[in-house]
């Protein structure tokens, strides 16, 4: 019996400890108008976003909960050594209406995983994205070099602020 009651004392604690790295925080607002002779309106609007964080990695989710519960973003971030990871895990659902305001005409599946590795050698810093795109990047004797090689084309930049002058 006093093994049960220790094992669950640790599985409170460890609970209890895993809630302190969860963060709630929220906006609402509701707006009232008289509009005159015409009938009253109310518009409501109710936002939740629940962000909880463990070491280097966060996990933000966002909720519209003036209706009904619905999600309206889950994004995760997290770094491994060099390694950097960001997810956007929500798709959202888009309108197919011709109605002039940009709606897409097909389905779309807008969620997506960035990597990037950024090593530094040197004075220099060395990235690759998931997509494939490489960019090295570096100051020397106060003048910054980047140069990243793309698929589709190439880019060097070089910057430098002489006499107070900004030169890139």
């Amino acid at each position: 019996m006093k093994k049960l009651i220790a094992l669950f004392a640790v599985t409170t604690l460890a609970s209890t400890s895993a809630i302190a790295g969860v963060a709630i925080s929220g906006a609402a607002s509701v707006t009232y108008d008289d509009q005159g002779a015409s009938a009253s309106a109310t518009s409501y609007d109710a936002d939740l976003s629940f962000v909880g964080t463990n070491g280097g990695t966060t996990l933000t989710v966002g909720m519209d909960v003036d209706a009904s519960a619905a999600i309206t973003g889950v994004d995760l971030a997290t770094t491994i050594g060099p390694v950097t990871i960001a997810a956007d895990m929500f798709n959202a659902t888009e309108t197919f209406n011709n109605d002039g305001d940009g709606d897409y005409r097909i389905a779309q599946d807008d969620r997506s995983v960035t990597m990037s590795l950024d090593v530094p050698i040197g004075d220099a810093t060395i990235g690759v994205d998931n997509s494939g795109d490489v960019t090295l990047s570096g100051t020397f004797s106060g003048v910054t070099v980047t140069h990243t090689s793309k698929n589709t084309a190439d880019k060097t930049v070089v910057a430098a602020s002489i006499a107070g002058m900004d030169i890139d």
